[in-house]
């Protein structure tokens, strides 16, 4: 990280909101694709000027200085490439048709579906890379729901865990880096040394570990279920895991240079022992603290299996997105009129992801039933996939996403769709929100019902026996007696989120 910019400081709240994908904060990366012949290695890149490595409004941008890679010709055409075993196996080789792998060259070799944001007139465009595709030294990537991409990125393959925002860039002396900017990605090193420069959070550094020996960087972010998020960001936290063999951690600064302030609680060089985990957070930004040997988490190993249904989904958006061609159109169109559920849900998530709420608002506010309708389990995994990110990705993110409920949802009621999407605070509760949530029980729109129980559920959850008394989705009469049961709850006064958990049986 470059001196003397201060490492993870917040964005202004007030900066004006992102473009469909993020606006760039600072210089755009240029997309420049590696010669169509293998380079020699190239020697160490020089450092440009400060700039921002990820886009403004996800999370806190991490601020420093990027590498330059050298000019090239067009984009080469994708080829074929054998997919990928997980980091304990052996790996396929993957490059140009002689089978080298140039030094400098980073490419998508495994996976169904890898996105990176590519430059161009106004605002930049997200674009589906193609499997086997080249990938320039600098890239923002996303790995959409129910994907898992792996890129080589010179001796390192890294893995994407599904949901990831991440931008591959190289130190100054040609170490690759990998800034991860929420979500989860798995590094290894097949033959060779890994070594890789890391951004996560405040954890800035270069980690190293033996060949076939994975690191898991981690970046979460939590906000209180009331929060506001155009007053407050979100909790981050920033962890850096070993798998059954030792590695190693430097401190440096963004572009692998010596830490000019390290972090407290370690050392500048940490020797990593098997399966613990190196933590930065929010909480104290100064400091971070080493565990001790613990179980490897488990989606290092990635997912013993595939859920059919999410991988017709992503097997459906694959076939439909071009490589190297732009993303928005086909994606929603999948959205808003293929017949099947799951299909619409994958669109619709992978969407929000590059910034449009949109079409997830609109299949999250659909009645049922009507062709976009979403069943009871589809309605929260959609919700799940879409909403809590959006409102801990920072205040323009937040905001897109309350105007996305104003212009869709139900007329007159996306402001109080969107209060109830972020979670009333304790003094609104106190306020009449608690009389307000009991009333939405018996609200015509679908939406409104489904949002008011998830708030009330939340707030005083209710006995495992008791949690499907109440069904949104289900006629008046069938919910009569569970809106009776919380409508005595409130003239108790007990809907509070500091009330202990209520132990009268719902009907």
């Amino acid at each position: 990280m470059a001196a003397p910019p201060v490492a993870n400081q917040p964005l202004p709240a007030d900066e004006a909101p992102e473009a469909a994908a993020d606006a760039a904060s600072g210089a755009e990366p240029p997309a420049v694709a590696p010669p169509a012949v293998a380079p020699q290695a190239p020697p160490p890149a020089a450092a440009v000027p400060t700039e921002r490595l990820v886009p403004q409004g996800d999370a806190l941008a991490i601020v420093g200085p990027a590498a330059v890679p050298a000019a090239a010709a067009g984009r080469p055409a994708p080829a074929a490439a054998a997919a990928v075993p997980g980091p304990n196996r052996d790996l396929p080789p993957a490059g140009d048709a002689a089978g080298q792998i140039p030094a400098a060259a980073a490419s998508f070799v495994a996976g169904d579906i890898l996105l990176r944001r590519a430059a161009g007139q106004g605002d930049p465009e997200w674009v589906a890379v193609g499997r086997g595709g080249r990938l320039s030294d600098r890239e923002d990537l996303i790995a959409p729901p129910w994907c898992r991409p792996q890129i080589r990125f010179g001796a390192a393959l890294i893995r994407l865990e599904p949901n990831t925002r991440a931008v591959l860039g190289r130190d100054a002396d040609g170490t690759p880096r990998l800034e991860v900017v929420f979500g989860r990605a798995v590094a290894w090193s097949e033959t060779a040394e890994l070594k890789l420069g890391v951004t996560a959070g405040g954890l800035v550094g270069q980690a190293t570990a033996a060949p076939r020996q994975p690191l898991g960087i981690e970046v979460s972010l939590d906000r209180e279920p009331d929060a506001d998020p155009a007053a407050s960001h979100a909790q981050r936290r920033a962890v850096v895991a070993t798998s059954d063999g030792a590695a190693s951690w430097r401190q440096t600064e963004a572009d692998g240079a010596a830490a000019a302030k390290p972090l407290a609680g370690i050392a500048g060089q940490v020797p990593l022992a098997p399966r613990v985990s190196l933590t930065w957070d929010d909480g104290d930004p100064g400091a971070a603290t080493l565990g001790p040997p613990g179980v490897e988490p488990a989606w290092m190993r990635g997912a013993p299996t595939t859920d059919r249904t999410e991988g017709r989904a992503v097997k459906v958006l694959a076939e439909r997105l071009a490589p190297e061609a732009p993303v928005q159109k086909p994606l929603e169109a999948i959205a808003e009129n293929d017949p099947w559920a799951e299909n619409r849900i994958a669109a619709a998530a992978t969407l929000a992801l590059l910034g449009d709420y949109e079409p997830a608002v609109m299949l999250l506010c659909a009645p049922v039933p009507s062709p976009q309708g979403l069943t009871e389990a589809q309605w929260t995994t959609l919700e799940n996939l879409t909403v809590p990110l959006a409102l801990a990705r920072g205040v323009n993110a937040a905001a897109k996403l309350g105007q996305a409920f104003e212009k869709r949802g139900p007329a007159g009621s996306g402001k109080s769709l969107f209060a109830m999407a972020r979670g009333l605070p304790a003094d609104d509760l106190a306020n009449g929100g608690d009389a307000r949530l009991v009333e939405a029980l018996s609200a015509e729109e679908l939406v409104v019902r489904r949002y008011a129980i998830r708030n009330l559920m939340a707030i005083l959850p209710p006995a495992d026996r008791d949690r499907f008394a109440y069904r949104a989705d289900r006629k008046p009469d069938l919910n009569r007696e569970a809106v009776a049961w919380w409508k005595t709850r409130l003239e108790q006064g007990s809907i509070r989120r500091d009330a202990p958990p209520d132990d009268a049986a719902a009907p």
